[in-house]
């Protein structure tokens, strides 16, 4: 990470729990956005958008203003900004944090099937134990601090860890 900073930087996807979008550009406009700063050419982040804008469920929405969308869809447009570059790792902090049950139910049928079909490590900030029990590792902060650390055995889901606050 220290000798190479860029090069892990480009291998990583990042979700705030406060969404980073500019609220002013349309879904399309945001991923157009950061795309380019990945530094993805117009062909590449033109077909990945396509194929994000679809697994997310924003396809019909592409032409709205990001500040227009509810907060659900913009946890959904996070995750797309988060996955334009197709990360090797996911970082997600409190993903689902102030969104309904049913929200947050469909954040997590997005992200299930993603480690299924890719070597893709996710890592997760929550402070719901039924997120935490999703994971195949579970570790507890306090202070900014893992205080215990391990693996959550059975739960059949690929590279997905959980940080309890």
């Amino acid at each position: 990470m220290r000798s190479e900073a860029e090069r892990a930087r480009e291998q990583i996807g990042y979700l705030a729990q406060c969404f980073a979008l500019y609220e002013e550009l349309t879904v399309q406009g945001n991923l157009h956005f950061f795309a380019e700063v990945q530094g993805l050419k117009r062909a590449q982040w033109m077909q990945r958008s396509q194929e994000i804008l679809d697994f997310v469920g924003l396809t019909p929405f592409r032409n709205r203003r990001a500040g227009q969308l509810s907060r659900g869809m913009k946890q959904k447009l996070g995750l797309a900004l988060a996955l334009i570059n197709e990360p090797r790792v996911l970082l997600l902090d409190e993903p689902t944090t102030g969104v309904d049950p049913v929200t947050q139910q469909d954040f997590w049928r997005l992200i299930l099937p993603l480690l299924r079909r890719r070597s893709l490590a996710v890592l997760v900030s929550t402070p719901y134990m039924d997120e935490a029990l999703r994971c195949t590792r579970i570790g507890f902060m306090r202070n900014g601090r893992i205080i215990q650390e391990g693996p959550r055995l059975n739960c059949g889901v690929g590279s997905l860890a959980a940080f309890l606050s």
